[in-house]
């Protein structure tokens, strides 16, 4: 069987911060803060993925897939209670997925 072969790649900058208080409020839980806190928690870094796809052009069918995703995060922990975080707190994260596809 010919199949055509699809190469993508895809990177993005991941840039954000959550405010604790109005996460909690946004989900319906207490936060169980101190008043005058604002805790938050900022994500940065990269995610990228590089996918490769075979589809059977004559019936329109994905044969074959092949995925590799990688991430690479710094959490960063800003203005918890002291008895809840150290102040300025940071953390890493880094993983890779792979997953493969094969027509049954």
């Amino acid at each position: 069987m010919r199949t055509a072969v699809i190469q993508s790649t895809m990177s993005v900058p991941i840039d954000t911060t959550l405010d604790v208080r109005k996460l909690s409020e946004a989900a319906g839980q207490p936060a169980n803060l101190p008043p005058g806190t604002t805790p938050t928690v900022a994500y940065s870094g990269t995610g990228s993925t590089k996918a490769t796809f075979w589809v059977d052009p004559q019936r329109g069918r994905l044969v074959k897939a092949s995925l590799t995703s990688t991430l690479s995060l710094s959490l960063s922990f800003k203005g918890f209670p002291q008895s809840e975080l150290p102040q300025d707190v940071t953390a890493g994260f880094q993983g890779t997925v792979r997953m493969d596809l094969d027509q049954a």
